[in-house]
């Protein structure tokens, strides 16, 4: 970003706005300049908007009735291909840290010593399981489990059974 930058240009298009904004470009009511007056940026704040969220909008003009079109995490497949990086990252080595900050390093070679975040890495995994709907449902079941359960078959007597 250049220093002559105004401020409304650098006033952030994201968080609670983020999609709303989407969504009135998509929909195409009001042009840029409108836009921008409206959400207190410049013109060139909302062009850059518009290159950098260019696919959410395109997915929001196709399916403009659906009110979480363009919104990736709302997708089964982009949820799952975050999971995938955020696994992918967690995969990876990186060098060990003591509770004090401090870089570990191996006395007998002098070395860094590198750790994968294994927690991280099953959450994710655990998650990307449930959405998928592959992990099965577990019931708590609280009370005294010593019941006798006992059934009685009408017609028939015991004498019968045997």
């Amino acid at each position: 970003m250049s220093g002559g930058a105004s401020k409304a240009d650098r006033m952030p298009l994201g968080g609670l706005v983020r999609h709303k904004l989407m969504r009135e470009i998509a929909l195409g009511d009001l042009n840029g300049v409108q836009l921008a007056e409206k959400y207190g940026v410049s013109t060139a704040a909302i062009s850059q908007f518009k290159q950098r969220n260019a696919e959410g909008i395109k997915a929001i003009v196709a399916d403009a009735d659906n009110e979480f079109a363009g919104i990736l995490i709302a997708q089964k497949a982009a949820r799952l291909a975050a999971y995938e990086e955020q696994h992918r990252i967690a995969m990876q080595p990186t060098p060990k840290i003591t509770n004090k900050g401090t870089v570990v390093i191996d006395p007998n070679t002098g070395e860094y010593v590198y750790e994968v975040n294994l927690s991280a890495a099953a959450t994710m995994l655990k998650n990307a399981a449930e959405e998928m709907g592959q992990l099965p449902n577990r019931v708590q079941i609280q009370g005294d489990m010593q019941t006798t359960t006992t059934y009685k078959i009408e017609g028939f007597s015991e004498s019968d059974l045997t």
